[in-house]
């Protein structure tokens, strides 16, 4: 069984920083300190 923690996310950054590119994708989930997107 393979999981996909990140949900097919393609993009991720720290929760301390804002790039320009997060409002323009989906968030698909936040791991720790980490938010992925797609």
């Amino acid at each position: 069984v393979k999981l996909n923690l990140t949900k097919g996310a393609t993009h991720y950054h720290a929760n301390y920083v804002r790039p320009y590119w997060a409002e323009s994708l989906i968030r698909t989930t936040t791991i720790n300190k980490h938010i992925f997107y797609k």
